[in-house]
């Protein structure tokens, strides 16, 4: 039976956002319904929506939820049970068979998700895609585990495993970046410095030092701030920066000043 499901839709030949009212299919074999908690929101969305496209889309890429449905294929979890949505497949390994894209059926055409959507208040997605998690999580927060916090603190974590003691700066404090600090933060970082465009929250009223620590739960850490425009006007900072021994990028590509750049300005300056 059909489910009723409420979702954005970018349409063909516009960039301006539509909520339409649609019926999820029921899954299929491996698809699993799921009621949305809580979505997060990328900056690959605004790349999505600025690229040119042959039909509607559905965005997003994280979200937390509960399964309403399953098919009949799926074990790994049940109905009413809590989970995150992710673009990532959770198996990827041992996939047999390509995972399966939804089709939905809009006002102005049709739209395969790309992996998943999650600017909805239901979903459908391949069992790759969701992720069985503790029921007792915040329903908020972890929305951007799906993206945001892997790539942050993956990055961190991860790639540049980052070790006790481990100096580290991380430009860029959105969503990615202060997942990237946690990240630090639970590997015994010290001292984090972090940059942004300006040193208040996005509510403009808090500085970045005080969010910052709150969002990582940071006590006792040598934690900094510092703005770009901090790294053009004062040398000492850059020279600082340039001792420390992790240095994460985390800006948008047109940002006014990422590592890359600063490196350049340095060389240049030198």
């Amino acid at each position: 039976m059909p489910i009723a499901a409420r979702v954005v839709v970018l349409p063909k030949d516009t960039e301006t956002l539509q909520i339409q009212e649609i019926q999820l299919p029921d899954p299929g074999p491996t698809q699993i319904v799921v009621k949305q908690y809580a979505s997060g929101i990328c900056h690959s969305q605004l790349h999505q929506m600025h690229t040119p496209r042959n039909n509607p889309v559905v965005l997003g890429h994280e979200s937390t939820g509960v399964v309403l449905r399953k098919g009949s294929a799926v074990t790994h979890v049940d109905e009413g049970d809590t989970v995150l949505v992710t673009w990532v497949p959770r198996d990827a390994v041992n996939i047999k068979e390509r995972p399966a894209h939804a089709e939905l059926v809009f006002d102005g055409g049709k739209a395969i998700s790309q992996n998943v959507f999650t600017w909805a208040d239901h979903t459908i997605a391949d069992q790759q895609f969701v992720v069985k998690a503790d029921p007792n999580i915040k329903h908020d927060v972890t929305a951007i585990i799906g993206c945001a916090v892997m790539t942050g603190a993956g990055a961190v974590i991860n790639t540049a495993n980052v070790q006790k003691g481990n100096s580290v700066a991380i430009f860029g404090v959105g969503g990615v970046g202060l997942s990237a600090v946690v990240g630090a933060k639970m590997r015994g970082a010290d001292p984090i410095i972090a940059g942004d465009l300006e040193q208040t929250d996005k509510r403009g009223i808090n500085g970045l030092d005080d969010s910052i620590r709150r969002f990582a739960g940071i006590r006792g850490v040598g934690l900094s701030m510092f703005t770009t425009k901090d790294i053009v006007r004062h040398k000492l900072i850059s020279k600082l920066l340039a001792r420390y021994d992790n240095k994460f990028d985390l800006t948008d590509a047109d940002a006014e000043i990422t590592i890359s750049k600063w490196i350049n300005m340095e060389e240049t300056n030198a």
